[in-house]
């Protein structure tokens, strides 16, 4: 699978599809953070592309929240949400992020 990636001054990031690709747009300021928070962030954006190929839609909901997990397991990190965003997230059983 091809996957752009752009860091860019934005708001906020997102993952779409256009003619068969697909893109994500990292926001700048997720990556000034700590490297735990953007891979996060990255992840959360995989997740969308995963889900859009599987169930063919870019929603939050149970399915992505799924398979968002599964990715951030891999990096050893669990997230806590507030709807479909971090409220904590762990690294290890570290806390490195509280909203």
């Amino acid at each position: 699978m091809d996957i752009g990636i752009k860091i860019k001054k934005v708001k906020r990031g997102n993952a779409r599809i256009r003619k068969g690709k697909y893109y994500i747009t990292m926001p700048q300021w997720a990556m000034d953070r700590s490297e735990a928070y953007w891979i996060y962030y990255l992840c959360h954006e995989l997740a969308h592309v995963t889900c859009h190929q599987l169930c063919h839609h870019f929603d939050h909901n149970d399915e992505f929240k799924m398979i968002e997990d599964v990715y951030l397991e891999d990096f050893g990190m669990t997230v806590v949400r507030c709807k479909a965003y971090p409220k904590t997230l762990t690294l290890f059983g570290k806390v490195v992020y509280r909203k």
